[in-house]
């Protein structure tokens, strides 16, 4: 399951769960506490329906999926087609509604722009831009790993989403805070150490920062997790004010072992008991993965399909699942490119045909679908990547580097570029024709196959390859030895056969050995370089002198 699919319906179950408890004491639910779905509480509504918490998390996430990153005025907009119209709720009708937010909305119908739309009051920091920033997390990850705290565009980004709403900066600095801890789950942290960690550096970027530094003394409780940890439950105040509401989510993260127990234990200690919930179950779904929601609660859950078009609007932003008609669409936006780097990506269609380049750098994706068609080149790089179809068609360049690839298909061809340095391949296919670049540093190849064709250059860096192999290396037209061949060797291999042929002139192993061929006309030994005018002089008249602007040793 996506990141995404774990996170979302972590929020939205955990929040349906604590519609019918809300404003409830906890002693009141001591005595009869929430276990399952149930319908009722304060808001009268059936079994499973969720909240004003899900509902702009759900707005939140189809804009970004819809019109890219995020955009101020279509957040707002379907936040007001939400509270007006009932759009990403359960039955069609809103049926609850924060004041601050009620507020926000209203200045956004009347005019004002969305950026000064939030309330700037210190006392209206309630939890409503905490309760729905989580689908910003997958979009800071993509984007900036763990180190929003490292650019400043990330921090200032946080702090508009929140400001649609709660402009104030302890509201702002809660979201940051929320996000550092969500980023960690998604890098593979533990749960524990992500709350650690994450506090700890969102907290020191704050007290770095002016604006900041009034609220620092709000978070004194979250600046030390374990110790909140510690607190009996009775210390705990599971109110609507944000500071109450994130403490509460992160006592009982801490102090639970599972997503059942976590949210369950969110829901029966009352008051803004779906908000609550909702916050904590963003983050336990992360960490335990959808698998761990209980099922009856997933098949319960009202209004699936507006959740799971949600979902797919955002995963296809991120590139984490596409279908032929969202890789057209891509494709349209881009002029033929196809790119998804550093995406969750995880698999493309069958049967798709990219109309110039397609980009998999750093994703997860570990198999490439039937039939797939590149007229332009294909990166492959940093990807889970061991096994390449036999019917793969690349006419560009193919970059296979740092992957855990081991072989390559027989007959392959490359239109331009092979890029295999720091792959585990041992050995390159008969009759392998590659229209330019060949690639090998850092690998484990020391033999050429028979009939090797290499349009251009030949990077051989730490590769162990013996001298006799290199005469294997044919010219793609005629036969011959490449004119101009570029052989790149960082540690001076003694590559100049018996008679290697550059152009019509002949090297001979006697004459230059151990030189390094960096083009046409530049020939060195690593000190020196000698520059022969694109060979018209001859080898005879060649000198050496020493290389311009070479930096001394020390």
């Amino acid at each position: 399951m996506s990141s995404v699919r774990n996170g979302i319906y972590g929020l939205c179950v955990a929040d349906a769960l604590g519609v019918p408890a809300e404003s409830r004491t906890r002693a009141d639910l001591e005595q009869n506490p929430i276990t399952e779905m149930v319908g009722g509480g304060i808001h009268g509504q059936p079994s499973s329906y969720w909240s004003d918490d899900s509902s702009m998390a759900l707005c939140l996430a189809d804009s970004i999926g819809q019109v890219g990153y995020y955009h101020t005025h279509d957040i707002m907009a379907r936040f007001d087609d939400w509270c007006c119209n009932g759009a990403y709720s359960p039955g069609g009708k809103r049926f609850d509604i924060g004041n601050t937010c009620a507020w926000a909305i209203d200045r956004y119908r009347k005019g004002v722009t969305p950026a000064l739309c939030g309330s700037n009051k210190m006392n209206e920091n309630g939890n409503g831009s905490l309760m729905r920033i989580l689908p910003m997390a997958f979009v800071l990850y993509q984007k900036y790993g763990i180190h929003i705290t490292g650019s400043k565009r990330a921090m200032e980004d946080i702090h508009k989403i929140s400001g649609l709403t709660h402009r104030h900066p302890l509201a702002q600095s809660a979201c940051g805070i929320y996000l550092a801890i969500a980023l960690r789950i998604l890098d593979g942290f533990s749960l524990k150490n992500a709350i650690r960690e994450g506090t700890q550096d969102a907290l020191q970027w704050y007290s770095r920062h002016e604006r900041f530094q009034i609220v620092l003394n709000y978070w004194e409780r979250i600046a030390a997790p374990d110790d909140l940890a510690a607190l009996p439950k009775a210390a705990i105040y599971s109110g609507g004010y944000v500071v109450e509401t994130m403490e509460t989510a992160l006592w009982a993260l801490m102090n639970t072992d599972s997503y059942r127990e976590c949210v369950l234990t969110c829901v029966n200690m009352g008051y803004d008991a779906d908000s609550t919930a909702a916050v904590a179950g963003g983050l336990a779904g992360l960490y335990y993965g959808y698998n761990s929601i209980p099922a009856e609660w997933v098949n319960a859950l009202a209004a699936k399909e507006i959740i799971e078009e949600c979902i797919q609007s955002l995963e296809n932003w991120l590139g984490i699942t596409l279908t032929l008609e969202d890789c057209a669409a891509r494709m349209e936006r881009g002029g033929g490119d196809l790119n998804l780097s550093n995406t969750q990506i995880t698999n493309l269609p069958d049967n798709l045909t990219v109309g110039r380049n397609l980009n998999l750098c750093g994703t997860p994706i570990a198999a490439l679908p039937d039939n797939l068609t590149i007229n332009g080149s294909l990166n492959l790089s940093f990807t889970q990547i061991t096994v390449l179809p036999s019917n793969l068609t690349v006419n560009g360049s193919l970059d296979l580097s740092f992957t855990q690839i081991t072989a390559l298909p027989s007959d392959l061809t490359v239109g331009k570029s092979l890029h295999l340095d720091h792959t585990q391949i041992t050995a390159l296919p008969d009759r392998l024709t590659v229209g330019s670049s060949l690639t090998l540093r850092n690998t484990q190849i020391t033999t050429l196959p028979d009939y090797l064709a290499v349009g251009g250059r030949l990077f051989l860096n730490d590769a162990q390859i013996p001298d006799a192999e290199l005469q294997k290396v044919k010219h793609l037209q005629n036969g011959d030895m490449v004119p101009g061949l570029y052989i790149y060797c960082d540690d001076i291999l003694t590559f100049i056969t018996t008679a290697t042929k550059i152009g019509k002139y002949t090297l001979y192993k006697g004459k230059f050995p151990g030189f390094i061929i960096f083009g046409r006309n530049v020939i060195s030994d690593g000190v020196n370089f000698v520059h022969c005018n694109r060979f018209r002089d001859g080898i005879a008249k060649l000198a050496f002198r020493p290389a311009a602007n070479r930096r001394k040793e020390k």
